[in-house]
């Protein structure tokens, strides 16, 4: 297994996709049982994106200096 490192990154989504986890979150807490505090919507939102990244091979997206922003790239 690789390690892996948590990081906080900052990163922007639209409100509904907050409005969606946040949904989510409350339909996992009253199907579960749980109490509210127990489920944080902030803390779904990076298991979701940290999910995705590892299930789209985000490594091999990184590597690829043509995804970075145009000023950090080497000029030709």
């Amino acid at each position: 297994m690789t390690d892996i490192v948590k990081i906080h990154a900052r990163v922007e989504v639209s409100p509904s996709v907050l409005e969606n986890v946040k949904k989510r979150c409350k339909e996992i807490v009253k199907s579960k049982g749980l109490k509210m505090y127990q489920v944080d919507p902030a803390d779904m939102v990076g298991e979701l994106i940290s999910k995705f990244l590892m299930e789209n091979d985000f490594s091999s997206y990184a590597e690829s200096i043509s995804n970075y922003p145009e000023i950090l790239r080497e000029e030709s």
